[in-house]
């Protein structure tokens, strides 16, 4: 080999060994980042596993403490539950027809404006489209007597 052509060589093999020191270089600094950005993760993970552990162990103390309630035997639309039909829906809630009846049987009698105006303190949204189907079926139902044009009486309750 000539010397001229040897250094030549030289040069390239010394060049390409400082690319590739360099190149390793930054593969470690990148090995670096990836490993703290990984501890970062494993530390969120753990953070989180901790947190809806807690989560889950506080769902269910609460569960405990909060009785079960029954599935209703059948699902009353909005629509039917406005017209007093099906069973209350939830816990102490009458349906319409129970509350206009309550009302009727503790006020004696009482004429359509009055019927609801009272249910506007317990329903704020209803409206007379809302009571006049549900008297109607009261009346069928003979729990209630149409005594005139709007004004209603519940039938009395026969003392056992």
């Amino acid at each position: 080999m000539q010397p001229e052509y040897a250094r030549h060589l030289l040069e390239q093999l010394s060049t390409l060994a400082d690319v590739e020191a360099s190149r390793h270089g930054d593969a470690q600094r990148q090995v670096g980042l990836l490993e703290a950005q990984l501890a970062e993760a494993k530390a969120r993970m753990t953070s989180t596993a901790m947190r809806a552990g807690l989560s889950r162990q506080a769902a269910d103390a609460a569960q405990r403490l909060v009785p079960s309630q029954p599935e209703p035997a059948e699902t009353v639309s909005e629509e039917a539950e406005r017209n007093g039909e099906g069973p209350s829906a939830g816990a102490g809630r009458m349906t319409v027809g129970e509350q206009v009846l309550t009302f009727l049987r503790a006020r004696g009698e009482a004429d359509v404006p009055q019927i609801l105006q009272h249910m506007r303190t317990l329903r704020p949204g209803i409206n007379k489209g809302g009571i006049s189907p549900v008297l109607t079926k009261l009346c069928k139902k003979g729990l209630v007597n149409r005594i005139s044009t709007g004004r209603y009486r519940p039938v009395p309750v026969p003392e056992e």
